[in-house]
């Protein structure tokens, strides 16, 4: 039997589809007793979960020979560097990170993910949840 694990912790998940009309099916961590685990996968909500799967599935349809990678981690390259939502590798060596922010987003944030892409020489696109407060010219 196949164990499922997160892709953000390692840790095992199940699979959960109780009512698909009410809820969409979903992983979950399995409990384990005595097993206390920190995993920011479960901070992420819904629409960002939704929003990731749309441009994988515009993607993949897009460039059918891609690679690609779900929420991709830099630590082997850069201390302190998190990870990309989407990270794609295209048959001419690009590469680009796509990046999905549906939170407030702070500049210092940003100006260290975009540097470590910078850094690694990777290009990046990022989906910016906006208020209504800004102006649009």
């Amino acid at each position: 039997m196949r164990v499922l694990t997160c892709v953000e912790c390692g840790h095992p998940v199940l699979f959960k589809v109780k009512n698909p009309h009410k809820k969409r099916p979903h992983f979950y961590h399995k409990v384990m007793k005595g097993v206390m685990r920190e995993c920011s996968y479960n901070e992420e909500s819904e629409e960002h979960i939704r929003g990731i799967g749309i441009i994988l599935d515009y993607m993949k349809e897009a460039y059918r020979d891609i690679k690609y990678e779900f929420r991709y981690k830099f630590r082997y390259k850069l201390p302190n560097s998190k990870y990309a939502d989407l990270y794609f590798k295209f048959e001419d060596g690009n590469d680009l990170a796509i990046e999905f922010e549906r939170q407030d987003l702070d500049f210092e944030y940003w100006e260290e993910k975009h540097n470590s892409f910078k850094f690694l020489n990777i290009k990046e696109l990022w989906f910016i949840k906006m208020d209504n407060s800004w102006d649009i010219i």
